[in-house]
């Protein structure tokens, strides 16, 4: 099974991803090609420069996971694996660009909006994002 794209600029695109986070980072190039950034703590999952990241949320209740056997055609050697699917939609409003080019920002927003965005995306909501500064203003006040 493969995950699903419902609107944005990776509407109609899919991925064949390890896991499924509820969040998902997906990189454009200039080119209009669709790269999933989804090991978020893995260095080679980083943006290039002329990328631009799109935050993405998974559509509730459309999450799946299984597990795949069979034989190699040439060595008959057994194979196996596993998958996770889901279908995301577009995050209405995208954080800066600052938040989601490195991992460390990146885990920082996640961490700052994770709360937020667990509950609207469980009630249907969109969401609204803030960042990691606003938190801690509030935090302040």
């Amino acid at each position: 099974m493969m995950s699903t794209f419902l609107d944005g600029p990776a509407a109609g695109h899919e991925a064949k991803l390890v896991r499924c986070p509820m969040m998902l980072r997906v990189a454009v190039d200039p080119w209009n090609h669709v790269r999933t950034l989804e090991m978020v703590d893995d260095h080679a999952s980083e943006p290039s420069d002329d990328e631009l990241v799109h935050v993405y949320i998974a559509v509730a209740g459309t999450y799946a996971t299984g597990m795949w056997d069979g034989r190699d055609q040439k060595t008959g050697r057994r194979t196996d694996g596993r998958f996770e699917s889901c279908t995301y939609r577009l995050l209405p409003t995208q954080p800066d660009q600052e938040h989601l080019r490195q991992g460390k920002d990146w885990r920082a927003w996640c961490e700052a909006n994770k709360e937020r965005l667990r509950g609207d995306h469980h009630n249907g909501r969109p969401p609204e994002p803030r960042s990691p500064q606003a938190e801690s203003q509030e935090a302040k006040a």
